[in-house]
C-alpha cells in the first residue's frame, strides 16, 4: 500500500545535476513528494521511499536532463517549447511549499541556527518546521528573530495551552517568535509556524508545538506579532534560551510558498 503523509505533497529543491534524486525515507521523504532540480527545473515525483532504493519518476522538466534520467518510464519531451516547460513548472508548483533550507544539528549541540539571504517580500510567506531535542534539564524556550531584532517588546504573543489535564491561556513577549519549548533533559519539541513575511503591515506568525519525553505532556497554539511593518525580512535566526540548547539531532526547516 502506498504511504502518503499528507494530501499536499512536499517539494524538495536541490541541484540534482539532471539525474534522478536519491532522497529516501531516511530524509523524511514520503510517496507523492516532489523534487525540483534547480539545475534545470526538472520535477520528479516519489513512488517508492525505500532506503537505498527510492523510485523517482520524471513528470516534467525545463532544461537539459542527463542521459541517466531517461530510463524506464521517464519520458523525453525535448521537442516541447521552453515556454511550455515554464508554464508547466509554474502551474505544477503554484501554491506549494518549497523547501528553502534544512539545518540539522550534528556533532555537538548549538545555541542558534541562521537562515540568511532571504527576501520576505518575494516569498511573502514562510513556514518554519522545527524539531528540538533537549540538551538541558532547564526550561528552554526556542525563538526565531527577524533580521537582527532581538527586542522582546517587538514580539508580543498570545497562546492557548494544554498542560497535563489543564487548559490555559497566556500573553507575553519574548525576543522572537516562539517555535519550541523543552523543560527536561529527555524532552523533544516539534512544531510548525507560518509567518506572514511581506512588508506593509506588522508580521504575524501562527502555529503550534508540543513538548514531551515519552509522550506529549504539553501542547501550545501560539501566535506572535513582529511589530515592524517596513523592514524586509532577509534573515531568520533560531535561538535557544539556554546555551547549547539545540541538541544533536535537532533540525529546523524553512519553507516558502510558491506564488
Amino acid at each position: 500500500m502506498a504511504e502518503l503523509k499528507t494530501l499536499s505533497p512536499r517539494k524538495w529543491v536541490a541541484n540534482y545535476s539532471g539525474a534522478a534524486p536519491t532522497l529516501d525515507a531516511s530524509d523524511d521523504v514520503y510517496v507523492g513528494d516532489l523534487a525540483v532540480d534547480s539545475s534545470n527545473n526538472a520535477i520528479w515525483q516519489c513512488f517508492d521511499r525505500t532506503e537505498g532504493a527510492p523510485v523517482w519518476t520524471l513528470v516534467t522538466y525545463g532544461g537539459e536532463v542527463s542521459d541517466a534520467a531517461w530510463t524506464g518510464s521517464n519520458w523525453n519531451s525535448t521537442t516541447v517549447a521552453p515556454s511550455q516547460h515554464a508554464t508547466e513548472h509554474a502551474l505544477l508548483t503554484r501554491g506549494m511549499w518549497t523547501l528553502v533550507q534544512r539545518q540539522t544539528v550534528a556533532g555537538s549541540a548549538v545555541t542558534s541556527l541562521t537562515f540568511s539571504g532571504l527576501n520576505g517580500n518575494t516569498a511573502r510567506r514562510y513556514k518554519i518546521v522545527s524539531k528540538v531535542i533537549s540538551n538541558s534539564a532547564s526550561a528552554n524556550l526556542v525563538c526565531v528573530t527577524c533580521n537582527t531584532d532581538t527586542t522582546a517588546s517587538n514580539y508580543p504573543w498570545r497562546n492557548i495551552s494544554s498542560v497535563g489535564a489543564a487548559a490555559g491561556a497566556n500573553t507575553g513577549t519574548n525576543a522572537g517568535i516562539v517555535v519550541a519549548y523543552t523543560a527536561a533533559a529527555a524532552d523533544v519539541s516539534y512544531g510548525e509556524q507560518v509567518l506572514d513575511a511581506a512588508t506593509g503591515a506588522y508580521r504575524s506568525a501562527l502555529g503550534s508545538f508540543y513538548r514531551g519525553a515519552t509522550s506529549p505532556t504539553e501542547q501550545y497554539q501560539w501566535i506572535t506579532m513582529w511589530l515592524d511593518n517596513s523592514s524586509n525580512i532577509t534573515q531568520l535566526v533560531v535561538t535557544a534560551a539556554v546555551a547549547s540548547g539545540l541538541g544533536i539531532g535537532s533540525y529546523v526547516e524553512l519553507w516558502k510558498l510558491a506564488q
